[in-house]
């Protein structure tokens, strides 16, 4: 899903995008004349898969670089009502480096709540090894109602 929201196609120092760009959109019933002009709620699809898929995972990085930002992790539509901003200032105690990428690149909401270990949370995608790792084609999967 696109994080970019409203976008000022006139300030081309910040914005990039076709000079008719809200016009094509218009035509194709995605914007109306006067609407905010909001690249996501024009052009994106949505959330994959169900509604915390993309947010969570926006909300989960926001709060390792910049957890002074004190944003939620529960929203109504990541699409329509753009909960999250397209970026925020890294907190200075958490200044950017190969290590502290990685560990961002492999995080998986542990010490929150929604943490996929099973003794901390009932959860089943856990397993009994509390591991973040999915494998699908279970037989018993298809019968437990959920996004695995």
């Amino acid at each position: 899903m696109f994080s970019i929201r409203e976008m000022d196609l006139s300030d081309d120092a910040n914005y990039l995008g076709r000079a008719d760009m809200w016009e094509l959109a218009a035509k194709e019933g995605l914007y109306k004349e006067g609407d905010v002009k909001d690249f996501t709620a024009t052009f994106s699809d949505g959330e994959y898969a169900h509604k915390y898929y993309t947010g969570r995972r926006m909300w989960g990085v926001f709060g390792l670089i910049a957890p002074s930002a004190t944003l939620s992790a529960t929203y109504g539509n990541l699409k329509e009502d753009s909960p999250y901003p397209f970026a925020v200032k890294v907190d200075t105690n958490r200044l950017a480096t190969p290590q502290s990428l990685m560990s961002v690149m492999r995080d998986w909401y542990n010490g929150t709540e929604y943490t996929t270990g099973s003794s901390k949370t009932g959860t089943l995608a856990g397993s009994a090894f509390e591991t973040p790792d999915r494998y699908s084609g279970s037989v018993g999967e298809s019968k437990v109602q959920g996004n695995w």
